[in-house]
């Protein structure tokens, strides 16, 4: 919308004076986009939320005084009548600073999905103190000081496929994949050994993952690309 509106300003030779506060919620906002929104429209001050339509919606908030850093990289802390955990795949609560599922719970949680009573108990259950908490499916950390960082989705890690792999600056090369199959049943078991290798880089045949502009993965081109990979080495795509 922000991107919408200063093309249209730009467009019409309309400079807005009035403005001081701008709201972002739904996907990460580029430093980029917060500059030019700054000098283009006097939005010096972007508040970042986040929550999701059934817990009505926001239930963390960036505030004000908070620095630029603080406001695009995290999603605030939870406000107030709220409460917010942080899970691991077993249900147990994790420190701070350590990945885990979001659950949130409050004032704002829906009562459930319209006729369909086995969803609504798929993300909404209660814990042993009888709270009711919406398992949200992202994947985030939370700071000593109660910021919340969003680095993932639950729902879309894939549970066999392997795993990725990032060089140390010191290795020079690329592992042969017989190298990789044997590290991987070596350190994380036989049942995460990769079907397929690919690399990732701007040697590759795929320089970078693709992205959207506000820097979320575009999984459908991702689909795209590993079907192409496969065709192209002479094996039936099972993607």
């Amino acid at each position: 919308m922000f991107v919408a509106e200063m093309e249209v300003a730009d467009k019409i030779g309309w400079t807005p004076n009035t403005l001081r506060l701008g709201l972002s919620a739904g996907s990460a906002m580029p430093a980029a986009l917060a500059k030019k929104l700054s000098m283009t429209m006097g939005l010096d001050k972007i508040l970042i939320a986040y929550g999701m339509t059934e817990t009505s919606p926001v239930t963390f908030f960036t505030d004000v005084e908070d620095s630029l850093e603080r406001r695009l990289s995290s999603i605030g802390r939870i406000i107030p009548h709220t409460m917010g955990k942080v899970i691991d795949s077993k249900g147990n609560i994790l420190p701070r600073g350590q990945r885990g599922e979001l659950c949130t719970s409050g004032f704002g949680l829906q009562k459930g999905y319209w006729r369909n009573q086995a969803k609504t108990d798929e993300v909404m259950r209660r814990d042993e103190d009888g709270v009711l908490w919406m398992h949200t499916g992202d994947e985030v950390y939370i700071d000593d000081d109660g910021y919340a960082y969003i680095t993932g989705r639950i729902k879309d890690i894939i549970i066999r496929v392997g795993a990725f792999l990032r060089l140390a600056p010191a290795v020079k090369g690329l592992p042969q994949d017989e190298e990789i199959r044997a590290w991987t049943v070596e350190k994380l078991g036989r049942h995460k050994v990769p079907q397929h290798i690919f690399w990732v880089g701007a040697q590759e045949s795929v320089a970078d993952f693709p992205k959207t502009g506000s820097g979320k993965y575009q999984k459908h081109l991702l689909r795209d690309i590993g079907n192409r990979l496969v065709k192209q080495s002479m094996i039936q795509p099972k993607l």
